[in-house]
């Protein structure tokens, strides 16, 4: 499973679209990734990790941090 979410703020309490879709894994275009990352062409983007019970806490901040906020379930 895939996610991907956008947060925007007008003036007041920020709105969010999320989108969550199935990837069928496909042998090849998994190992393109790997190269890929091993080849340092793509990069993620975190911006911090969190706690489950930190979550809600990390996405109401009223300043903006670079990256995306990845929430840690299990360690």
């Amino acid at each position: 499973m895939f996610g991907l979410t956008d947060s925007y703020r007008a003036g007041g309490l920020a709105e969010s679209v999320a989108i969550d879709f199935v990837v069928l894994p496909d042998r090849a275009q998994l190992g393109e990734i790997v190269q890929r990352v091993r080849g340092g062409r793509l990069q993620t983007n975190i911006g911090q990790v969190v706690t489950l019970d930190d979550a809600v806490a990390a996405f109401n901040r009223t300043e903006r941090i670079s990256g995306q906020t990845i929430v840690q379930i299990r360690s």
